[in-house]
């Protein structure tokens, strides 16, 4: 924190108060507060030159998770896909294979996609999972197909 304050925001300081967000919640149950430190660490990232490399890494701490306990899910599905190209864009296949299913899962649960395009881009998330052998991401995927 004494750096952060001294020499300002760097990646590291921005994963860490994302963290903190998610922590917090998780620890003491304050959404409010979660929800505020979220939203700071989103606008850091939108400012950062390497924004892509930080949605990647805080896909899950950000959009999985403080974005779907304080707004309707439909709101988060946009912000997970970014995070899948911007994981795709960095190289981070583990990440982006999170947001895929996100995507996928929102998706069904909401009924926002028709069911045939839908079941499509499950089997593309699925084959995805297969190739990068990913068994958490398959077995979610094979739960909805």
């Amino acid at each position: 924190l004494k750096l952060t304050m001294q020499y300002g925001f760097c990646d590291d300081s921005i994963v860490g108060l994302a963290t903190f967000g998610l922590s917090l919640f998780n620890f003491t149950g304050d959404i409010q507060l979660a929800s505020q430190i979220g939203k700071t660490s989103e606008a850091l990232i939108e400012e950062s030159p390497r924004k892509h490399l930080l949605r990647s890494r805080l896909c899950v701490e950000l959009v999985t998770n403080l974005k779907i306990i304080t707004a309707p899910f439909q709101s988060s599905l946009p912000i997970v896909s970014e995070s899948y190209a911007s994981s795709l864009m960095v190289g981070n296949v583990e990440s982006a294979l999170i947001c895929h299913m996100q995507f996928c899962l929102g998706n069904f649960w909401c009924g926002v996609t028709e069911l045939y395009s839908l079941s499509k881009q499950i089997m593309v998330c699925k084959q995805e999972a297969e190739k990068y052998q990913n068994n958490s991401v398959l077995y979610n995927t094979l739960a909805i197909l």
